[in-house]
């Protein structure tokens, strides 16, 4: 068997399993669309995957990726909001999951192109892809200061998203980049020249007229007087508290976070910078100080699979444990 064809297991809901052959070269579009699937074990030789393949499949919780696949079309794992661990092959030219990120860059372009829940975004990703973050559940994300673009969609349908922060290093959006993303209320903006959003369109935010934007004081008449950016309810000037908070994200997104047998280990903190890590359940399991050019290394005792929060200064992040 070489494919599967579209809608072939969509709304399987008792299909908790399935062994794919390593014969298989495609997966069509739909395929297992609100299915039961748990975890999925995509096979080496496996080309393709379209476009809403593993949509709404809320029972997935790991996805490995083999080492053949050049061709993910977008909306691949949509709504799968207990998606904890995406891997890719180390054997992938075309894709890969650098410094355990749970999510799949394109190694080429350094764009992400699919996310997750627990994603952190890897300081080496200069773009944000189509739709790579729709309908993930997460009430915050950090974009760290390399990224340049946030693409179509790109966190669309995220309805627990709060509050965004956009790094100095973003010049171009899409209007859509956040379309459907109900509670956001805030927008922090932090580049120094106003960001573009492509075609000259408004920017589209279901609750835009009672949402804030938050921008650098030069900017705030700028923006006011911006047809893609005026529909904010208010539009406001960073304060000192926020850009320090922002300059402290910075630190924080440079910073190079690893799990490996219950032991978190992190480079590129500031020295002085205080780590504490957290089980889900609030209970504090590890913390440490960073000193300059030293590794900080944590034994958390966790084991493989438990998701840890790990807080670095003002920020927090989540690591799934390997």
């Amino acid at each position: 068997m070489k494919s599967i064809g579209d809608r072939a297991f969509s709304f399987c809901s008792k299909l908790t399993e399935i062994a794919l052959p390593d014969s298989l070269v495609s997966i069509g579009a739909q395929t297992f669309y609100n299915s039961g699937i748990t975890n999925i074990t995509l096979p080496n030789y496996l080309k393709k995957i379209e476009l809403l393949a593993f949509d709404y499949c809320i029972n997935l919780q790991s996805v490995y990726i083999g080492k053949s696949v050049n061709y993910i079309r977008e909306n691949v794992f949509e709504g799968c909001k207990n998606l904890k661990s995406i891997v890719v092959s180390p054997e992938n030219v075309t894709y890969d999951s650098r410094e355990s990120c749970n999510a799949v860059i394109e190694t080429a372009t350094n764009e992400l192109v699919v996310g997750c829940g627990t994603t952190v975004i890897p300081r080496s990703v200069t773009s944000i892809g189509v739709k790579a973050f729709a309908g993930c559940e997460f009430t915050e994300i950090l974009i760290p200061n390399s990224v340049t673009q946030l693409k179509t969609e790109a966190f669309a349908n995220c309805k627990w998203l709060k509050s965004i922060s956009i790094p100095e290093s973003v010049s171009l959006i899409t209007n859509d980049t956040f379309d459907g993303c109900d509670n956001l209320l805030d927008v922090y903006c932090y580049p120094e020249k106003m960001i573009e959003v492509s075609r000259g369109l408004r920017l589209s935010l279901p609750n835009i007229s009672a949402a804030t934007l938050h921008v650098p004081v030069s900017l705030v008449e700028e923006y006011r007087s911006s047809s893609s950016w005026n529909r904010f309810g208010k539009i406001v000037p960073l304060t000192e508290e926020e850009l320090a908070k922002r300059i402290s994200n910075n630190v924080v997104s440079s910073a190079l976070i690893q799990s490996s047998n219950g032991i978190i280990t992190i480079e590129g903190l500031e020295k002085g910078t205080s780590v504490s890590v957290y089980i889900t359940s609030g209970m504090e399991v590890a913390s440490g100080v960073a000193e300059e050019n030293i590794t900080l290394t944590l034994d958390t005792q966790m084991t493989k699979g438990e998701v840890a929060i790990v807080k670095m200064g003002a920020k927090s992040v989540k690591v799934m444990m390997k």
